[in-house]
């Protein structure tokens, strides 16, 4: 009995150096984080805001700089302006739209809409805002969304700039020539 009870935690022990051994291959070492300074790199710059900044209304129109998803409902025409909010247009004649107004929302990148209903991305949040009449935009609900963190680039394996607190709250990333960044992702 002595003999078998050698037999048994011997193949533990053994078992268990396999087992090691095998999952030490599975471990991911980590990327080459560069050395710091670097000279001058494209990377990621943050877009900053005011907390006074982060309300949202429906202005007089803007001039399209940075357009992004574009969406059509019941004659209207919605083109996202990244990070800055939405342009809406009267798209009655799609050869000819006519600007209605710029809808004032950082941190903007998506949107959807249902029935009367726009949904889109406001810094960190995901609002609902009841669009029956554009010159009287009512939020209807706001779902805070801790995981849309905007303290990162929207991409890893990139040099950008380190967020500094006196600026305000970022809102979004824009690509740039950075000389000696601090950080990396």
């Amino acid at each position: 009995m002595n003999i078998l009870m050698r037999l048994r935690q011997s193949l533990f022990l053994i078992t268990i150096l396999y087992l090691c051994t095998m999952l030490s291959g599975c471990i991911v070492e980590p990327q080459d984080v560069p050395t710091f300074p670097v000279g001058e790199v494209e990377g990621y710059v943050p877009l900053y805001a005011s907390a006074d900044d982060l309300s949202i209304s429906f202005t007089s129109p803007q001039p399209v700089q940075q357009p992004g998803k574009i969406y059509t409902i019941s004659g209207y025409l919605l083109i996202n302006e990244k990070h800055r909010g939405i342009h809406v247009f009267n798209n009655a004649d799609p050869s000819n739209p006519i600007p209605v107004g710029f809808l004032k929302m950082l941190g903007n990148t998506e949107m959807a809409i249902r029935g009367n209903v726009l949904y889109a991305d406001h810094v960190t949040d995901l609002v609902a805002l009841d669009i029956q009449d554009w010159n009287n935009i009512t939020e209807l609900s706001r779902l805070k969304q801790e995981h849309w963190n905007q303290e990162f680039p929207p991409v890893t394996g990139t040099y950008f700039a380190c967020i500094d607190r006196s600026k305000g709250i970022v809102i979004g990333w824009a690509l740039a020539t950075l000389k000696n960044p601090k950080c990396y992702r």
